[in-house]
């Protein structure tokens, strides 16, 4: 059976010890979205890009790794590195409204990490 996506939202937020303000600052979207999501009574479910993202964003926290953002800036001027292309080659393969998203998110992740 496949989990309830809105207990997985709930029990990732918990498991980071993250509030409902600091889940929405991090994934980029409105209080009131993550209030909707965390609310049992509420229809709304969270995107399956948004799950995924807290997903990282949780394990990134628990591993220590949610501050590299900052050191992998690349130098003005460089060339272009190959996790660079990589990156945007996922990016490429998203659809254009989940893409937008991901970019919000990860662009908020950075900035937290710096």
């Amino acid at each position: 059976m496949k989990p309830d996506p809105k207990q997985h939202f709930r029990n990732l937020m918990a498991a980071a010890g993250w509030s409902q303000a600091e889940a929405a600052r991090l994934l980029n979207m409105t209080p009131s979205a993550v209030s909707q999501i965390t609310r049992m009574n509420s229809p709304v479910k969270p995107s399956p890009t948004a799950l995924r993202f807290l997903e990282v964003l949780v394990e990134m926290k628990h591993t220590g790794k949610i501050a590299i953002a900052a050191s992998a800036r690349r130098p003005r001027g460089g060339s272009t590195k190959k996790w660079e292309m990589d990156l945007l080659a996922h990016l490429h393969q998203l659809p254009p409204s989940a893409r937008t998203q991901v970019i919000k998110a990860v662009i908020a992740l950075v900035q937290t990490a710096t």
